[in-house]
């Protein structure tokens, strides 16, 4: 909520707010439903195959390719730039 309120507060149009509603709802859902699954898969390739990584799980690969994704959009030149609210700080 708090983001929402904060692309609202900064301009972001009723129609750009709803495509972020329906994303955070969507991810909630799909990530309740298979984080477990795809954790246990992780463990697996750990103890089968030997697989070096100790901590790797779904909410660091989520995380790091939300954390990416931010900053790739955060130039200019990408195609979702548009989509993001000015900052008022000038950034």
């Amino acid at each position: 909520m708090y983001l929402l309120k904060l692309l609202q507060h900064q301009g972001m149009p009723s129609d750009k707010l709803k495509v972020v509603v329906y994303s955070v709802i969507v991810s909630r859902i799909v990530s309740a439903e298979l984080m477990g699954k795809v954790d246990a898969m992780f463990r697996r390739l750990k103890k089968i195959f030997g697989y070096k990584s100790d901590n790797l799980n779904v909410s660091d690969l989520v995380e790091n390719a939300d954390e990416d994704l931010f900053h790739k959009m955060r130039r200019p030149q990408h195609c979702l730039h548009h989509l993001l609210p000015s900052c008022p700080c000038g950034g």
